[in-house]
């Protein structure tokens, strides 16, 4: 059970490391809508653009920028 705290899960590519792609944070959500994640997921992993609107899945909206 993980959750992020927003409670919306990240699917997005590491910031440092551009090979590595990141799934997490699903909590509840990962099953229901698993289909829609994991293409999302392949898609970024392939460097393509992805048909699931996920700009409120990045990485950056966790980073403090103050």
């Amino acid at each position: 059970y993980t959750r992020t705290p927003d409670d919306l899960p990240v699917l997005d590519r590491h910031p440092a490391w551009n090979r590595v792609t990141i799934g997490c944070g699903f909590s509840g959500s990962g099953f229901k809508f698993s289909s829609a994640f994991g293409e999302c997921l392949a898609e970024t992993a392939l460097q393509q653009t992805t048909t699931v609107q996920n700009d409120h899945f990045r990485f950056h909206r966790l980073v403090k920028t103050d």
